[in-house]
């Protein structure tokens, strides 16, 4: 679990860098709604690597727990925020057409 968290890590950060590195893509937008999305879903992996050893103690335990939720959630977010727009983008290209 370990390896493949880090692997996951590692490329979720070229991810962002590609992503904030490239001016020409699509637009402004966008390009930060994926960035955020990348960078949540490396806090979720950064989160879960470092509560490995807190499992047996309740204080830590909780407090990974609680901060692993809030990751969880602001990457759902931006998952339905890049949803949104582009069911926005679609639907603006079809009514100019």
């Amino acid at each position: 679990m370990v390896v493949s968290c880090v692997v996951s890590v590692a490329i979720l950060a070229l991810c962002v860098f590609c992503l904030l590195a490239l001016k020409d893509m699509r637009g402004k937008l966008c390009k930060l709604i994926k960035a955020n999305l990348c960078f949540c879903l490396v806090a979720t992996e950064l989160v879960m690597l470092g509560s490995l050893g807190a499992s047996g103690k309740p204080g830590p335990c909780a407090a990974a727990a609680v901060v692993f939720h809030y990751v969880t959630l602001t990457t759902f977010i931006w998952s339905a925020m890049e949803a949104v727009y582009t069911y926005v983008t679609t639907i603006k290209v079809r009514i100019n057409s």
